[in-house]
């Protein structure tokens, strides 16, 4: 009986022990936690909706607890390609400190509001990737997407617009259609804009299209945002106010909604110089604008 007992007992041992090594083969060693990486944006903002916000001006702060490597981030391009731009030692307010070999280092992300118009003129969505690597090789990323509102924008702006004394020797008018000078003996149709001052008076820059045009014009609030010009804000701009196929002594910085067809165009008067001579003859002066439309 003691014989059976013993040897009971020494399989009872003998089973434990099989056991809790099968467990032991069964468990993995844990892999040590990898070192902490952190990339965090100024204010937790990590997008904008464009053009509510046309601009962006951002500190971006990365941070490695095995100091970093190398910095960088894909810019998005307005054919909707990246380009990649390595920014390890463009860190500061001055973009001129050195994030290499430093466990944080923050990096000035701004982007002017020509920029991102340029960026966004056929683009519904950017992003910004910004990455990191610490010196043991681990890498860390996050975004900062850029999102356009849904409106129909004037993308196509005409930057050389020139009127001239109905009198003179430059013609006198502008075709915005086709965006090119007219002269007095264009087709009528084409008149959208045609000077009306007597060749007895002094430029001023005053316009009305030919009747067989009939395009109308309103003069906008100087608080529309032409950098921004959509339809829609041109069509609420435009019945806001009283048509008119003529405008009255345009000054600089004046803004023009003018319609024709239901086709908009968005007129922004640069200078109107009386004086002007150059080509002219005898009657001087000119008024230069640009414009955006469809």
């Amino acid at each position: 009986m003691k014989h059976l007992k013993l040897v009971s007992l020494l399989l009872f041992i003998a089973t434990v022990t099989l056991y809790s090594c099968g467990k032991d083969e069964e468990e993995p060693t844990p892999e040590p936690p990898k070192p902490k990486m952190s990339i965090s944006f100024q204010g937790d903002k990590i997008a904008i909706d464009y053009p509510t916000e046309n601009n962006i001006d951002v500190q971006v702060t990365f941070k490695a607890e095995k100091n970093i490597a190398r910095a960088y981030y894909q810019q998005p391009q307005p054919d909707g390609k990246y380009i990649e731009r390595d920014i390890t030692i463009k860190m500061g307010p001055n973009h001129s400190d050195m994030a290499l070999d430093k466990p944080e280092a923050v990096y000035y992300f701004q982007v002017s509001d020509g920029e991102l118009n340029t960026l966004m003129a056929h683009l519904t969505k950017a992003v910004y990737t910004f990455t990191f690597k610490d010196k043991e090789g681990n890498k860390k990323s996050s975004n900062f997407t850029i999102t356009k509102t849904q409106a129909t924008y004037l993308t196509k702006e005409i930057t050389n617009g020139e009127l001239y004394h109905y009198s003179g020797a430059l013609g006198g008018g502008w075709d915005l259609k086709n965006d090119t000078r007219v002269t007095t003996s264009a087709a009528p149709s084409t008149m959208y804009m045609m000077n009306t001052d007597a060749s007895s008076s002094a430029f001023t820059g005053s316009w009305k299209s030919n009747p067989a045009n009939t395009c109308k014009f309103v003069k906008a609030s100087s608080s529309f945002d032409y950098a921004h010009a959509t339809e829609e804000a041109a069509t609420s701009e435009f019945s806001a106010g009283t048509p008119s196929t003529s405008v009255s002594n345009p000054v600089a910085n004046d803004m023009y909604i003018a319609m024709l067809n239901n086709t908009y165009y968005v007129i922004k008067i640069k200078n109107v110089d009386p004086s002007y001579s150059s080509g002219t003859g005898s009657h001087t002066g000119q008024m230069t604008f640009s414009y955006k439309k469809k």
